[in-house]
């Protein structure tokens, strides 16, 4: 599928209120169970933290504590591997659980949670057309002809829209609550160019101005323009195959395309042979490749560079998706790739297949 909509069940939401109270007191009943633990967690810097935990004392248990803004909390009890995700604010809220089926939770007291379920709710119905489509692809893709494969793909497709104008319609709808906020920088953020992710924002009530979800979405957007064409490409020095640094800089005066790859990534590999034809074709005429591998283990990365017939400076910090080089680069989907002019500016992005030919076609016919 060329887009796959995944609700992740650990999200970060707010709603923007007044409260007169300095903490919240989370009251709760797991229904069957009299003893064990209870564990409250929060997110924090992509991982799950484990802030307190409690006893279950014939079935109840009780946490207390402050938040700055509404957050999302997670609970878990022990020996479950289901979480509960919720929104905590400083108020009085009950929560009523059913150890089997954790997500059916009970919650009242937190207007953040009532923003959060009306969500949910709303986009659950996408998501499961989109699950039971893409199950149905997977199960027919080895025997089933390209046309019912790609009439498939065109429906999921229509769905992953129609889900899309649900989430920014219920943005515009409740752009006083940092819900809103939460929404478009997890589920936005990755498919808005810069110009309709900053719309997006923006049209944020300027109540939520100090939101730290808000500053995230507009951290990301200075990122996305550090990056954008026009603007001098970041430089990168990472490892080569041979554990020497090399530099993006060290090409400079030459057109370079930065290629963000992986052995791992089959649309990657799949491109490849385009940008090995490229690279055959204009190489001589001052045209270079700096491939930058997100890979995990060396000898994948080795394998693919051969296999592939890559025969231009691959490096690598051999990290995944925790590249540094990618982070620079806002890269969030690969392959993705940058091409810089001699002096070092960007002037296009994701040229592939022809495209990427007709491009040093037209730069070289200039010369």
């Amino acid at each position: 599928m060329k887009k796959i909509f995944f609700i992740a069940i650990i999200g970060l939401l707010l709603f923007s209120c007044t409260n007169n109270k300095d903490n919240f007191t989370i009251n709760g009943v797991v229904n069957g169970v009299d003893t064990g633990k209870v564990f409250l967690q929060a997110v924090v810097d992509n991982k799950l933290q484990t802030i307190d935990t409690v006893e279950i004392n014939k079935g109840n248990f009780t946490f207390t504590g402050t938040v700055t803004d509404p957050e999302l909390y997670l609970i878990k009890i022990t020996n479950k591997t289901d979480l509960l995700p919720f929104f905590v604010e400083n108020s009085e809220i009950s929560v009523r659980i059913n150890p089997d089926s954790i997500g059916d939770a009970i919650i009242e007291g937190s207007q953040s949670q009532e923003v959060f379920h009306s969500f949910s709710k709303g986009v659950e119905g996408y998501q499961k057309k989109e699950n039971n489509i893409y199950a149905q692809y997977e199960n027919i893709k080895e025997t089933a002809s390209k046309e019912m494969l790609d009439n498939l793909e065109k429906l999921y497709d229509t769905i992953y829209q129609e889900q899309q104008v649900f989430v920014k319609d219920f943005v515009l709808e409740n752009n006083t609550s940092a819900v809103s906020a939460y929404i478009v920088l997890r589920h936005l953020i990755y498919q808005l160019d810069i110009d309709s992710l900053q719309k997006m924002t923006n049209s944020l009530a300027p109540s939520l101005s100090e939101s730290k979800y808000v500053k995230k979405l507009y951290e990301r957007i200075e990122l996305l323009r550090s990056v954008a064409i026009g603007q001098s490409a970041p430089e990168i020095t990472l490892n080569d195959v041979d554990g020497n640094p090399f530099s993006l800089s060290s090409l400079k005066g030459k057109y370079v395309l930065i290629d963000f790859w992986a052995s791992w990534c089959s649309p990657c590999r799949d491109e490849n042979p385009n940008v090995v034809k490229a690279y055959k074709m204009f190489n001589s005429k001052g045209f270079e490749v700096f491939g930058v591998s997100l890979d995990n283990k060396k000898e994948n990365w080795e394998k693919a560079i051969k296999d592939d017939r890559l025969t231009w400076t691959q490096v690598s910090d051999l990290l995944g998706w925790k590249c540094a080089a990618a982070k620079v680069y806002a890269v969030n989907s690969i392959p993705h790739s940058v091409l810089i002019d001699k002096e070092g500016k960007i002037i296009a992005k994701d040229l592939r297949g022809d495209d990427l030919t007709k491009k040093l076609t037209e730069i070289f016919e200039e010369k």
